[in-house]
């Protein structure tokens, strides 16, 4: 039988936006930051997969603050972190000493910025 490769994840950015950057993680293998047109730099972790039963777990054990513990459907599971409100985004990059930091580059100047919820890994 022939192999059929299929895709990893499927990454959606709006409509029309053009990706502008990609750069994989000098610190984790599967994670790499991508920027778009559109003014979002998103943080990606391959290795991720959606697990209904762990979020389920998760719900039970945070009671009434749980009703938030299982993602959207819209939402990959890949996706770790949204940095937004650069106007017209040209590059992103992993700091090469610091991990975790991400530089984006946009017209209307530089930001640096480290994701509060992607723990020590990234």
């Amino acid at each position: 039988s022939e192999f059929t490769p299929s895709a990893v994840a499927d990454l959606h950015y709006p409509r029309g936006a053009a990706v502008t950057s990609v750069e994989w993680s000098p610190h984790e293998s599967s994670v790499f930051v991508a920027s778009s047109s559109a003014g979002v730099v998103n943080l990606w972790d391959l290795s991720l997969e959606a697990d209904p039963t762990e979020e389920l777990e998760l719900r039970d054990q945070l009671g009434t603050r749980g009703q938030d513990a299982i993602a959207p459907d819209d939402l990959p599971p890949q996706l770790l972190f949204v940095h937004q409100g650069q106007t017209d985004i040209k590059e992103s990059k992993f700091h090469s000493q610091i991990p975790r930091m991400v530089l984006s580059t946009a017209a209307d100047g530089f930001n640096a910025w480290m994701p509060s919820n992607t723990g020590e890994f990234v």
